[in-house]
């Protein structure tokens, strides 16, 4: 006589596990765990690409947080708040610029002395 606690149970009570019921559940499910695994790697894939961010040695970076300072970035490879909540400006501060006004340098006169006779 099977147990009155056990009726809802796959098997009814009975002795035996009917385990068709579970495969059934199990096999909807792993239908549909590709689609959620690969939304899960895209979105993945979107908060790291844009969170990261590389500095080159001549320049330093400023982090803004919506629109506001928070901090300077040193060269090298960083982290930031992803989705656009932090945005680097990178500022160029150790390189040299030259701009020449009234003469053009051509090169060292020869004879070595500038002003030679």
């Amino acid at each position: 006589m099977a147990d009155k606690r056990f009726r809802g149970i796959p098997g009814g009570g009975s002795g035996t596990i009917d385990l068709s019921h579970q495969a059934e559940r199990w096999g909807g499910f792993l239908r549909r765990l590709p689609w959620r695994w690969a939304l899960v790697a895209v979105l993945g894939l979107v908060l790291l690409t844009t969170s990261c961010y590389t500095i080159e040695p001549e320049e330093v970076g400023v982090v803004l947080r919506f629109g506001r300072y928070v901090e300077s970035a040193p060269p090298g490879l960083h982290l930031k708040l992803p989705l656009g909540v932090d945005r680097v400006v990178k500022v160029p501060v150790e390189r040299q610029l030259k701009a020449e006004f009234g003469f053009r340098t051509t090169g060292v006169a020869e004879g070595g002395a500038a002003g030679g006779d």
